[in-house]
C-alpha cells in the first residue's frame, strides 16, 4: 500500500519559531535540513510570459553560514551589502509593508532526527512511496508578487528593460521572415510568425501584472478614503476584468510535424520480371 502524507500531516512553522529535535517529520535523506532564506528582487529579473504577461522572477537569499558572504557565525551584514551592490533588494521576513498573511513567507517543516526543511509558504510536501514531491500553489505565489508590486516593495518594469525585451522579440519575427523567403508558404513558419506577432502585440500593450497591482491598490485606497459604494463597485469591476484577462487561456505555439520524405523506389535489375 502506498504511503502518502500532505501538509495536514506535517505542520510548517515560521522560521522565527524553533523546537526540539523530533523523530517524526520529513525523511532526512529526501529533505535534509537547510537554512532559512529571504526573498529578493532585481530590476533585470523582469521577463515576459504568455500566461502571466510581464512578471518578476524572485530570487532567494539563503542564510547559510560560510556561503555567499554570510560569515561562519551567520552574520548577514556583508552578504546584504554585496547583494545590494549588485542591484538586489531584499524582501525581509516580517516586512511590515506586507500583508500579515505574507510576512512569514519562509516556513520550516520538521525533519526526522532534528532540524527543519525551509521552503516558501506556497509549497507543501507529499510523500508517495519512497519519493518526496513538493506541490506549489502557483496562483497564490503570483498573488504575492502582485501584492509586492501594489505595496511598492517591487518596482514596476523599467521602460528600458521592456524595450530591450521587445527588441529581441522583433528580431525573432525578422528571422522568421528571412526563413520564409527561403521557404515561401511553409505552414510551420507561417504559424510561428502569427504566434510571434501576437506575442509582440501583447508585449507592447499594457503591463498586465502592474496594472492589476495598481487596480488592487486603488480598491484598498478607496476603502480608506470612504469612497461611495458605486465608486468601489467600479474599481472592483476593473480589477475583476484584469484578473479575467490574466487567467484567460493563451493558445500554445503551433507545432506542425513535417511530413517524411518518401524515398525513391529501388531500380529494377536488368532482366528482372
Amino acid at each position: 500500500m502506498t504511503a502518502t502524507f500532505t501538509a495536514s500531516d506535517l505542520q510548517a512553522t515560521p522560521v522565527k519559531k524553533t523546537g526540539p529535535a523530533s523523530t517524526h517529520g520529513l525523511p532526512k535523506r529526501l529533505a535534509p535540513p537547510n537554512t532559512p532564506f529571504e526573498l529578493m528582487w532585481h530590476p533585470n529579473r523582469w521577463d515576459w510570459s504568455d500566461e502571466l504577461g510581464w512578471y518578476m522572477s524572485l530570487g532567494r537569499f539563503w542564510h547559510d553560514p560560510g556561503s555567499g558572504n554570510v560569515d561562519q557565525h551567520g552574520d548577514l551584514t556583508k552578504a546584504v551589502a554585496a547583494l545590494r551592490k549588485r542591484g538586489w533588494d531584499i524582501i525581509e521576513i516580517g516586512d511590515r509593508r506586507l500583508d500579515p498573511k505574507y510576512r512569514e513567507f519562509c516556513v520550516g517543516y520538521d525533519v526526522a532526527g532534528g532540524g527543519k526543511r525551509h521552503v516558501d509558504m506556497w509549497s507543501r510536501p507529499r510523500l508517495i512511496g519512497n519519493r518526496l514531491y513538493w506541490e506549489k500553489d502557483g496562483a497564490a505565489y503570483w498573488d504575492f508578487v502582485r501584492h509586492c508590486l501594489a505595496k511598492g516593495i517591487i518596482d514596476p518594469i523599467d521602460p528600458a528593460i521592456k524595450a530591450e525585451k521587445i527588441r529581441r522579440q522583433t528580431q525573432v519575427i525578422r528571422k522568421i521572415h528571412q526563413d520564409l523567403e527561403e521557404s515561401p508558404g511553409s505552414p510551420v513558419l507561417e504559424g510561428r510568425l502569427r504566434f510571434a506577432e501576437k506575442r509582440l502585440a501583447r508585449m507592447r500593450g499594457e503591463d498586465a501584472m502592474t496594472a492589476e497591482a495598481t487596480a488592487d491598490a486603488a480598491v484598498t485606497a478607496a476603502h480608506k478614503e470612504d469612497a461611495t459604494q458605486a465608486e468601489l463597485d467600479a474599481l472592483r469591476e476593473e480589477l475583476a476584468a484584469l484578473k479575467a484577462q490574466r487567467t484567460a487561456p493563451t493558445p500554445a505555439a503551433p507545432r506542425v510535424t513535417p511530413k517524411k520524405r518518401r524515398g525513391r523506389p529501388p531500380k529494377k535489375k536488368a532482366g528482372a520480371n
